[in-house]
């Protein structure tokens, strides 16, 4: 029983782990006529921590990417 309920404490700790870090990338927005972005960003759920920077540029006029 007590290998069950560690199994689960480990699944519940992944969880906070990828949440925390999905929320430290999430998408970077450009500013009204801006060229270049870097974002970082900082992310958190429950215990887990995780940091992260995304950018965005303007390849053109035309379109636009954003890379992670």
């Amino acid at each position: 029983m007590a290998a069950h309920v560690d199994d689960f404490d480990n699944r519940i700790t992944r969880a906070f782990e990828n949440a925390s870090i999905s929320a430290a990338l999430a998408a970077s927005n450009l500013r009204s006529g801006g060229a270049f972005r870097p974002a970082p960003q900082w992310g958190n759920a429950g215990d887990a921590n995780a940091f992260g920077i995304t950018g965005a540029a303007v390849l053109s006029e035309a379109s636009s990417m954003a890379a992670d």
